[in-house]
């Protein structure tokens, strides 16, 4: 007798679309039976005479007839970075790809190639140096090769040595406002300033010298020699990394400098604190952080952390929640941090950083 469940006509299968599988760097794969292999496997042990290639189908193709693909050396939500050597000049490039499933997307296409003009008008040492971007006509590929900087990401120094020396923290992030400077002078807002989008590098024999990376593509509204921008966010969308945004990005509302001022304090608190302040168990509790949570107070909670008074004054002014309370540019933060240790050794190193840059 049948119980009238098991023969009932079933409904389509509905399954969810999946994004395509992101290879770590450096994956092989066996040209015989396709199976994937860790980088330093030297012979697949199925088939020990089959040649061994690279999984990512990007190594060692030449894009723009110009940039070889070497090896993968970073990953993100919209590209893939690869270490790259030019076909007829000296030296290496990070050439960044966006992921091809993004580019049949043309907001996500023109965001990428936005930001990437944006940054190439950047001509300042704490910047990451844009050389070329487009489209290659032959493979599709949509680029941007930059300077290949030898160093490591603040996300990645965080993770090594936890909480930094004062001192360390501030000179760092006085390095991240004079970037952050240069490009409000053209009225360009990075709007995703955190650890991952920082990197550190020794240059001339000074440690830690900054290059900030991926500007967000936004300019600053009221300015008459701001070019007209076509809107490629919906209003009340939101755009950058929630643990690092000020509140008003947060609620979806217009930004100027005042927000990039925001982020950067965030920055230098996760530099103190090692740890991300606002970072709640999921994006809502972290928005909601942000928008209503006090900034945890250093000196309150780490005994053995030499800190100026005036200097926490400071910080907890730059992340005051109302940006009419906040310093009004990132020169004004800079000056007021440095006015709290310009006899100390943050000062000098700055001097000495700007000595070299002259």
């Amino acid at each position: 007798m049948n119980d009238g469940g098991a023969d009932k006509p079933r409904g389509p299968v509905v399954r969810k679309k999946q994004s395509p599988r992101r290879l770590k760097p450096g994956v092989l794969k066996c040209t015989e039976c396709k199976k994937l292999l860790a980088p330093e496997t030297t012979a697949c042990p199925h088939h020990p005479e089959a040649k061994l290639v690279f999984a990512d189908p990007l190594i060692g193709k030449v894009i723009f007839q110009t940039y070889r693909l070497d090896k993968q050396i970073g990953r993100g939500g919209m590209a893939d970075v690869y270490e790259s050597v030019h076909i007829t000049l000296p030296g290496t490039y990070a050439v960044k790809v966006l992921h091809e499933e993004k580019r049949s997307d043309d907001k996500q296409t023109k965001r990428f190639l936005r930001e990437a003009e944006m940054q190439s008008q950047l001509k300042h040492d704490n910047c990451a140096r844009v050389i070329e971007y487009g489209t290659c006509e032959r493979t599709g590929a949509v680029f941007v090769a930059m300077e290949h900087i030898k160093g490591h990401t603040l996300k990645d120094e965080l993770k090594e040595v936890g909480a930094f020396d004062p001192e360390r923290a501030l000179y760092i992030t006085c390095q991240i406002l004079d970037a952050l400077t240069a490009a409000h002078d053209l009225h360009v807002l990075h709007r995703d300033l955190k650890p991952q989008n920082v990197m550190i590098a020794q240059v001339g024999g000074l440690k830690d010298r900054v290059r900030v990376l991926d500007f967000g593509g936004k300019r600053i509204e009221g300015h008459e020699d701001a070019p007209t921008q076509t809107p490629l966010t919906m209003p009340g969308t939101l755009f950058g990394t929630p643990a690092y945004m000020s509140p008003e990005q947060a609620r979806g509302e217009t930004l100027d400098e005042r927000s990039d001022v925001y982020a950067a304090a965030v920055v230098l608190l996760h530099l103190l604190l090692g740890r991300s302040p606002f970072r709640g168990k999921d994006i809502g509790e972290t928005l909601g952080n942000v928008l209503h949570m006090e900034p945890p107070r250093p000196s309150l909670l780490t005994q053995d952390l030499d800190l100026d008074p005036k200097l926490e004054l400071v910080m907890l002014k730059a992340l005051n929640k109302d940006p009419e309370k906040r310093f009004t540019s990132a020169e004004e933060f800079k000056q007021s941090l440095l006015a709290c240790r310009s006899k100390g050794k943050t000062g000098k190193l700055y001097r000495d950083a700007l000595k070299q840059r002259s």
